[in-house]
């Protein structure tokens, strides 16, 4: 049976107070770089919102978009229907994206790294030496866990070579270790640690501070041009091959030097229609609202939806 403890840590020994003393620090760490992924997710969310908005031909194309289109890849809330989109604000938005995407998580226990601001560890004691195992999906995360006081990577597998720095007889060492403090399920031998909670605080946050760093239109328009060749069919592919195998050659053919040229051509002609940034006060009015500031010469077939008739989740 293969072994692979690639999350495995090295800690300098401590007592029960000062692991907690220690354990207080790092989670305060780790709380500031939740709160800023959270609010890049968010700003994020809210720029493809306007974006798309902006770049739509008519208001069934951006309605189809963000909850046809978005709805089968993942990326729109449950909660965002035919008939709560237009009264929908660009916050809004980013807030049921988040929670709905996150909720997923919970309920399929498959990994969704964009949205997943959890971390977590696990503590083994080896007489006087105290080991651990971390969990993230944020690399952001490890880097801090990794800089923290006494962690020192700790790693073992016997599945392929051990790395060339690491002696015969450490690494034999570290199995042995990992035998004595993990011979069944992290969660069951150690002790386990919630770093960060996986919802973070992100309910009470100002909109207007989402805006900040702004997101370039260069990079804005990158993101639109490839949405905008989602329909493309790349060299080789037809409408005859199987959808999976489709996605594939379309995944490579953007990562080919034909498909960065074609990126950059479309993203040419997009980026003067962009705003050159979104403004604070979009933020929390309705897509109805934003469609006739943005179309002014294209009519909505529903009624305009004013801010005090949003739909809730």
């Amino acid at each position: 049976m293969s072994t692979k403890i690639y999350n495995g840590y090295r800690l300098a020994p401590r007592t029960l107070p000062e692991l907690a003393h220690w354990l207080r620090d790092l989670r305060r760490r780790l709380a500031r770089e939740q709160a800023r992924l959270i609010r890049a997710q968010l700003r994020t969310l809210v720029v493809f919102f306007c974006d798309t908005g902006v770049l739509a031909p008519n208001p069934e194309a951006w309605q189809a978009e963000l909850v046809s289109h978005a709805a089968r890849t993942g990326e729109t809330p449950r909660s965002l229907t035919p008939e709560s989109f237009w009264g929908t604000s660009p916050f809004s938005y980013a807030l049921w994206t988040c929670a709905d995407r996150q909720e997923a998580v919970r309920e399929t226990q498959h990994r969704d790294p964009a949205y997943d601001w959890s971390a977590e560890a696990c503590f083994y004691v080896d007489g006087s030496a105290l080991y651990a195992t971390f969990y993230a999906e944020q690399p952001s995360y490890q880097t801090l866990w990794e800089a923290a006081p006494g962690v020192e990577p700790w790693p073992y597998w016997n599945n392929t070579d051990r790395p060339p720095e690491v002696s015969a007889r450490e690494w034999a060492h570290r199995a042995a270790v990992w035998r004595r403090v993990l011979p069944g399920v992290p969660v069951e031998e150690g002790l386990h640690a919630m770093l960060v909670p996986p919802n973070g605080v992100f309910q009470p946050m100002m909109p207007e501070r989402l805006l900040h760093p702004p997101i370039s239109v260069r990079a804005r328009a990158r993101v639109a041009a490839r949405r905008a060749l989602q329909t493309t069919m790349p060299p080789g592919v037809t409408a005859d091959t199987p959808l999976g195998l489709r996605a594939f050659r379309w995944l490579d053919w953007m990562a080919s030097s034909a498909g960065e040229a074609e990126v950059r051509r479309v993203a040419k002609t997009l980026a003067p229609q962009l705003p050159r940034v979104i403004l604070p006060e979009w933020l929390q009015l309705s897509a109805t609202e934003l469609w006739a500031l943005w179309h002014p010469d294209i009519p909505l077939v529903p009624e305009p939806v004013k801010r005090g008739e949003l739909h809730a989740p």
